[in-house]
């Protein structure tokens, strides 16, 4: 049985966890230089993903937000080729995708079962991401209304649900291509802590010895938008090549590999008589701990240092 990654995305509506999602699978659906690929396990949703990125590459409107009523469940099966074996599955990650609704908005009396599911999903969780909207936190900085609510309404929703888990939790500054030549990473960073409830976290998980990471993305990469006076972002027509996609996951993969290591070697010190080849996978974490420990860059590890 392959074991499964459960991860909850948190995020306020427009934060772009849904395009987020289409252009993690765009950038990993095919196997490179890891290894190794992520397979959707639905047609069905396969198809919505690649929709959302037509979408998102070629028509004037920007894809549609998670709705309410939409609790989007994506499985990835972490598929690997070696030269000795066919392909075969290695592990899963399930992505929750909420509506931000969920998160900033009050809910009727008849979404309260949708609210049970969301703490439930979240109290079984083995990580948790937290897209930050980078446009607000640049609107933050520059003292705009807009970005102040941000940071006393929506910011603080996140924070409550993220320091009930005692799991891994990651921070995703979203739309990276415009708040880049504008303010630093380290610059985020110091505005982040100046605020009171993302400063206890931080404190909390570091004496607990806990990275807290803080990431940069963009879905689309640079170029490919720009943003508007009124706070829009036009597409400009070129080509979208997403930014760093894949380094939440290359973040949240090495809490779990040293599980996973722990559990295959002892599984084949157990199955040492038996015809059961373990060592595949074990090679596989091995290589994978090995990359992501030499090319995850642009990435604060942890937050309070």
């Amino acid at each position: 049985m392959l074991n499964t990654y459960t991860v909850i995305m948190l995020g306020q509506r427009g934060s772009g966890k849904t395009v987020y999602l289409a252009s993690l699978y765009k950038k990993l659906s095919t196997q490179g230089e890891l290894g190794f690929f992520l397979e959707v396990n639905s047609a069905e949703k396969r198809k919505k993903l690649k929709n959302i990125y037509t979408q998102l590459t070629v028509e004037e409107d920007w894809p549609e937000g998670t709705q309410v009523q939409d609790l989007s469940e994506w499985t990835f099966t972490c598929k690997v080729q070696t030269p000795e074996l066919p392909i075969y599955s290695a592990c899963q990650f399930t992505y929750f995708d909420y509506a931000g609704g969920l998160l900033t908005d009050e809910l009727e009396d008849d979404d309260e079962n949708i609210d049970n599911e969301l703490e439930d999903k979240i109290n079984n969780a083995d990580a948790l991401v937290a897209l930050l909207d980078g446009q607000r936190i640049c609107e933050l900085i520059r003292g705009q209304k807009s970005g102040l609510i941000w940071s006393i309404k929506d910011l603080p929703i996140i924070l409550t649900i993220m320091q009930k888990t005692d799991k891994p939790i990651h921070f995703v500054i979203s739309k990276w291509d415009i708040v880049k030549d504008h303010y630093t990473l380290e610059e985020i960073r110091g505005r982040l802590l100046e605020i009171e409830e993302f400063n206890n976290l931080v404190k909390l998980r570091t004496q607990q010895k806990t990275p807290v990471r803080l990431i940069p993305v963009s879905s689309v990469g640079m170029g490919f938008a720009e943003l508007q006076s009124d706070g829009s972002m036009k597409k400009t027509g070129n080509l979208p090549k997403p930014y760093q996609v894949e380094m939440p996951l290359a973040c949240i993969l090495p809490d779990m590999i040293k599980k996973t290591l722990e559990e295959l070697i002892r599984k084949k010190e157990q199955e040492k008589q038996e015809n059961i080849s373990v060592q595949p996978n074990l090679s596989f974490w091995e290589r994978l701990t090995g990359f992501f420990g030499s090319t995850i860059k642009g990435v604060i590890e942890t937050v309070n240092d």
